[in-house]
């Protein structure tokens, strides 16, 4: 593409060492300057666990990163992943992956997003790729949220005609 391009899912056939070649794709006939990223969908690498029911903090620092986060579960259930933006021009992007490698859900917008409901279809662990939803340019700090709708995690219980305080103390 123009300012970004990604292979969203390359199935390797054998163990070994593999290449990438990077060019220009107009032509061949411009140069400067790039960030590459690569990560593996079915065990990433360089993964934060996260939790049902947590928010954590994360920071997009260079154009094409894309920060992983692992959580297990069991197949049926449903999640909500929330992204929100706490500072810089990143666009709220995310992506889950499923315990093979597939790409279950995605949803990108330019301050928050948030996948309302994904599926999930095995039971192990799941990937969320947190990202510039934009063009991979952008950088920023965000918030992660996560929870599972069907069995939800970090629940407090109310009773019918209960009233209770509570407090939202971070983005997401």
């Amino acid at each position: 593409g123009p300012v970004s391009t990604e292979i969203a899912s390359c199935d390797l056939p054998s163990t070994g060492t593999y290449t990438i070649l990077t060019h220009d794709d107009f032509n061949d006939n411009y140069t400067g300057d790039y960030y590459l990223y690569l990560q593996r969908l079915n065990n990433p690498g360089n993964r934060v666990p996260i939790t049902f029911g947590g928010t954590l903090s994360g920071s997009i620092a260079t154009p094409a990163e894309m920060d992983t986060y692992t959580f297990s579960a069991s197949a049926g259930d449903k999640v909500l992943v929330g992204m929100s933006i706490s500072s810089g021009d990143l666009w709220a992007g995310i992506k889950v992956y499923a315990p093979d490698g597939t790409k279950l859900c995605e949803e990108y917008g330019p301050t928050s997003d948030r996948i309302t409901s994904c599926s999930l279809t095995s039971t192990g662990t799941y990937t969320i790729l947190a990202y510039d939803g934009l063009n991979g340019t952008y950088t920023g700090d965000y918030y992660l949220y996560l929870q599972r709708l069907n069995n939800p995690g970090n629940t407090v219980p109310i009773t019918f005609g209960g009233t209770l305080c509570g407090s939202i103390a971070m983005p997401g």
